[in-house]
């Protein structure tokens, strides 16, 4: 075991970390430390969500709102809110 230079003048006892590399606990911690530094998650708002907006939006209850949009119309406005969702959260 590796101790620091302090421990050898008389200083605090600080002893360097030691890792089982085959630990699954450590292997874990070290795939999320690595997907962490190299993935991008993007906001993704489900239809409930965009559902929700627009209810709002036209000041109306949720559950009035069909659950696939009707129409070209609300197919439009419903992508229109879902882009927008995803401007907020960016």
């Amino acid at each position: 075991m590796r101790q620091s230079k302090k421990t050898e003048e008389g200083g605090k006892k600080v002893v360097a970390p030691k890792y089982d590399i085959t630990d699954p606990s450590f292997i874990n911690l070290v795939k999320t430390v690595a997907l962490s530094t190299t993935a991008f998650f993007a906001y993704n708002p489900g239809n409930d969500v965009v559902r929700a907006r627009y209810a709002k939006k036209h000041k109306m209850n949720v559950d009035n709102v069909p659950k696939d949009p009707e129409g070209e119309n609300m197919i439009a406005e419903f992508k229109e809110l879902k882009n927008e969702l995803i401007e907020i959260e960016n």
